[in-house]
């Protein structure tokens, strides 16, 4: 497992025409792909630790929640968000190497190169990487298109692209590009005719990498309950970590990984572009705890606990993230444990299913067809 630039990509290679059944070249499977490994990557040490007897646990890097069936194939695009989750967790990766101090190697080096580009990648992935799906529910087919050929060049000087895009629905700009003239018709009349505070969400959902079939899965109403998620476009406004929370996935694509809404709700540098500080959350944000802590349950679940102590449960939400994105709840955990089902609660009681709660001994439980209110 390591990571490295690519320094060159090589031209799409075909194989011959055979008329008449193949008119036309087809491109082979095949594809040059150089790195620049040696100079601007790196490889974790995990068999020089097997091969010392060392326990590699520790240093393991995982594939991003929601993220698996791009780490399925041999070789596979990831998007920009996807690639922030990964870099993620190798910063935890190497940072263990580095305290482990088992393995020599230039370990302080590789650190300071992945937040190098872990900056450059939050720049790429902009503060709106949904959008090209909200322009899809709204009818605009073409949607991912136009974000990438149109709205990302913009992005890169400097443009709102979402006040540019509201500018274009509400007709005071028109786009150069006559080709999505048509879909953005589409998507301006859809636009018009939905209310407050439908604009509000699909502003929120547009700052989550979400697929379109998630994003029509939260957006519907109807779509929404039977996904699991018991709650109105006022409550999802108020706390987008209850998507995480309820969401149970759909037919055609996975759930919504909590680090999909963290990295929406805390993007860093150039990513939170635009966006109000109010519209930031802190890391200690009673909500944002909530959410985490649900991810460490669930994930102690599928691993066969049924208790988790609540100090083992502190410990894993404060390692859920690295270091510069951590979530430290132990001044509000232990002063408002009690309410973690309770206080902020704004919702009828959800569907039931596996929820969790506190059983009064330090420890959380699961529970099932209990009432779990929206924070």
């Amino acid at each position: 497992m390591g990571v490295g630039r690519i320094s060159n990509v090589g031209p799409q290679l075909f194989f011959g025409k055979k008329p008449p059944q193949y008119p036309d070249p087809f491109p082979t499977w095949s594809r040059s792909i150089t790195h620049d490994f040696e100079n601007q990557g790196f490889r974790l040490p995990y068999h020089e630790y097997l091969r010392a007897g060392h326990d590699p646990t520790n240093i393991l890097c995982r594939v991003p929640d929601g993220a698996m069936l791009s780490f399925s194939y041999v070789a596979e695009h990831v998007s920009d968000d996807i690639a922030v989750g990964a870099l993620e967790r190798l910063l935890q990766s190497v940072q263990a190497v580095k305290d482990e101090g088992k393995v020599p190697g230039e370990w302080d080096r590789y650190l300071v190169w992945l937040n190098d580009v872990l900056s450059e990648v939050w720049s790429n992935r902009g503060p709106f990487p949904g959008v090209g799906s909200v322009l899809q529910f709204l009818g605009f087919e073409a949607g991912t298109a136009f974000q990438r050929q149109v709205l990302v060049p913009l992005l890169a000087k400097g443009e709102n692209v979402w006040e540019y895009l509201l500018a274009v629905l509400d007709g005071r700009r028109t786009c150069k590009d006559r080709w999505y003239k048509p879909g953005l018709e589409q998507a301006a009349g859809r636009w018009k005719a939905y209310k407050e505070p439908r604009h509000r969400l699909l502003e929120l959902l547009a700052r989550f990498e979400l697929s379109p079939d998630q994003l029509r899965r939260i957006a519907l109403e109807d779509d929404r309950r039977k996904a699991g998620i018991d709650a109105a476009d006022e409550q999802v406004l108020a706390n987008p970590y209850l998507l995480s929370e309820m969401d149970q996935g759909g037919s055609e694509s996975d759930t919504i990984a909590l680090e999909v809404i963290d990295r929406g709700m805390r993007p860093e540098g150039d990513a939170a572009r635009f966006l109000d500080a109010g519209a930031l959350f802190p890391q200690d944000d009673p909500r944002r705890v909530r959410g985490v802590a649900v991810a460490v349950l669930k994930a102690a679940a599928e691993q066969g606990d049924t208790l988790l102590p609540f100090a083992e449960t502190l410990n894993r939400i404060t390692r859920q993230f690295p270091e510069r994105r951590t979530c430290r709840p132990i001044e509000t955990w232990w002063k408002g444990r009690r309410c973690f089902t309770r206080r902020h609660s704004t919702s009828a009681p959800t569907a039931p299913r596996q929820r969790w709660r506190s059983n009064g001994s330090r420890s959380w439980s699961r529970m099932s067809g209990q009432q779990f209110p929206a924070t």
